[in-house]
C-alpha cells in the first residue's frame, strides 16, 4: 500500500464552497493543527476535530492551540484553512513500519506486531 504524503505546511486555494467542503474534510482527517482565516482577517489555530455541513449554518469547531474551551467557526466566515501544524501521523504508516522493522530500528514500544494496514 503506497504511503500517503502529509498535507503539512499545504494551504489549498479556496475557489468554491465545494472546495472549501472538501479541504475541510480534509483538516478534520488531518492529525496536527491547522490555521483558518477568517474574512474578517482574524485567525484561529487549532486542532479541528467537529464539522457539520448538513445543518442550515454549516461550521466546524476546534480546540484552540491556546487551550481553553473549544471554538465553532461558520463556514460562511472561513476565507482559507493553512494545514500549519505537525502532522503526527506522517510516517507511521503500516509502510513506515516496515521499512523501520527492516532496517532493525523497530519500534521503541517493542511491540512485534505491526499496526493495521487499515488505520
Amino acid at each position: 500500500m503506497p504511503e500517503r504524503s502529509s498535507l503539512e505546511g499545504a494551504t489549498p486555494e479556496i475557489t468554491s464552497d465545494d472546495v472549501l467542503a472538501a479541504v475541510i474534510e480534509q483538516a478534520f482527517d488531518y492529525r496536527g493543527d491547522v490555521t483558518i482565516a477568517l474574512r474578517d482577517g482574524r485567525q484561529q489555530v487549532g486542532y479541528l476535530f467537529n464539522r457539520r455541513r448538513d445543518v442550515a449554518a454549516p461550521f466546524v469547531q476546534l480546540f484552540p492551540a491556546s487551550g481553553g474551551e473549544p471554538v465553532t467557526v461558520p463556514y460562511a466566515d472561513i476565507q482559507g484553512i493553512a494545514f500549519t501544524g505537525r502532522d503526527t501521523a506522517a510516517g507511521n504508516s503500516y509502510a513506515a513500519w516496515l521499512k523501520r522493522k527492516q532496517a532493525g530500528t523497530g519500534d521503541l514500544i517493542s511491540s512485534s506486531e505491526p499496526p493495521s494496514p487499515n488505520a
